[in-house]
Order: structure tokens, then sequence, then C-alpha cells
């Protein structure tokens, strides 16, 4: 499953960057996949962009700094 695949390189690349909430809303939107929940998965994407939104802005903040 391609959203399945896409959740769980998403959960490993928020992982190593240390975006934990992104990664354990991509964790959300995998599990979801794997128990063929198309809705719960849609509800988790909509977590996950709002993570990945608070992510950026902290990003851009620390990046600011040097």
């Amino acid at each position: 499953n391609e959203a399945y695949k896409n959740a769980h390189a998403v959960k490993g690349s928020a992982a190593n960057v240390g975006a934990q909430l992104l990664a354990e809303a991509a964790g959300s939107i995998e599990g979801a996949c794997k128990d063929g929940n198309a809705a719960a998965a849609l509800q988790f994407l909509n977590e996950a962009q709002s993570k990945f939104e608070t992510f950026c802005v902290h990003f851009d903040a620390h990046l600011a700094q040097y």
C-alpha cells in the first residue's frame, strides 16, 4: 500500500530530524493504513499536516539564530 509506505518513510524521517510529534502522527497514519481504516488515516493526515507546519515554524526560528 502506497500510503502505508509513505507514512512509514515520513515517520522515520521525522524521527531522524527530531520532529517527534510529526513522527507520531505519521505512525498513526501507518497504523490506520495497516488496519485498512481510510477515514482514520485521513484524520491523522490532517493532524500530521498541522504537526509539520508547527515543526517548520520552529525549525525556521532555530535556523534564524545562525
